[in-house]
């Protein structure tokens, strides 16, 4: 494994045991309640962490790219998924949660390979339906609305 495809998987593990550390640092749980405000967070930064090692491990089988040649930037980098996530945020307000959700997850599915863009975008606006439903009807959550709600 040579050393920009371990940069990565350490990166988020180091972000990982940040949050962590943060996290232990929140206030204990109210009487009465079994989880206090840093149950997510620790869930969130173990499940992170969880993911690093895991894309640490399965890398060590991918063979190594050729020697020379063009050089470009992998679709499946993490910088590519940041800017998508940025984009997310400026549409939101704009086109609402469902519609937003949905274009991120069929760009996404797109540019990391998934073939056929018709199945892309019906698994992107479902899973902006089923999200929308999760966290505004059942969560009480508000979300922006657009063009579908």
């Amino acid at each position: 494994m040579n050393s920009a495809r371990l940069l990565a998987p350490l990166l988020w593990l180091s972000l990982a045991l940040v949050a962590g550390g943060i996290a232990l640092r929140f206030p204990s749980a109210p009487p009465g309640q079994s989880l206090g405000p840093a149950a997510m967070p620790l869930l969130l930064s173990a499940s992170l962490a969880g993911l690093a090692l895991l894309s640490l491990l399965m890398d060590r089988g991918r063979p190594r790219p050729a020697a020379g040649g063009a050089r470009r930037i992998a679709m499946d980098s993490p910088v590519v998924l940041v800017a998508l996530c940025c984009a997310y945020l400026l549409l939101l307000p704009r086109l609402g949660f469902i519609s937003s959700s949905a274009l991120l997850v069929t760009v996404a599915l797109r540019l990391f390979g998934y073939a056929g863009t018709p199945r892309a975008l019906a698994i992107g606006l479902g899973l902006g339906f089923a999200l929308h439903l999760v966290f505004s009807r059942l969560m009480g959550v508000p979300l922006p609305a657009g063009l579908l709600g």
